[in-house]
């Protein structure tokens, strides 16, 4: 993990969606990617775009036609999604990436995130089987 406020404002994005919250002193917002958009928890922070300690810079979604309508569902630009998690990593630049994929997936998009050196945060354990 790169610094502890990264911590805090992913555990913020997950937990406390607060869009009235603001970077500390003389701190950027943080550059957040999101990974998936098919798990139902994406709706919390894609509900909260107007936060000012956090701004969504890409979004990985093979399936366009869920892409397409969530963006309408959520208001965001369908121009930041991209159709894989390399080519959001790419185009994006995002210090850290969300997951809300199906766990199946977390590996794969783990693997991506650490090719970059991008912090990652998933919405489920790594593990799928006991």
């Amino acid at each position: 993990m790169k610094s502890p406020l990264l911590l805090l404002a992913l555990t913020s994005v997950a937990i406390l969606p607060s869009p009235a919250q603001t970077p500390a002193s003389g701190q950027k917002p943080l550059r957040l990617g999101v990974d998936g958009l098919v798990h139902g928890h994406v709706g919390n922070i894609l509900s909260h775009l107007d936060r000012k300690d956090i701004r969504i810079v890409g979004i990985s979604e093979p399936d366009a036609a869920l892409a397409q309508q969530m963006a309408a569902r959520f208001h965001f630009d369908p121009g930041i999604v991209q159709p894989d998690i390399d080519r959001m990593l790419d185009t994006a630049k995002p210090e850290a990436v969300v997951v809300f994929t199906s766990i199946h997936d977390h590996l794969e998009i783990i693997r991506a995130c650490a090719k970059h050196g991008i912090d990652i945060m998933v919405e489920k354990p790594l593990a799928s089987n006991g």
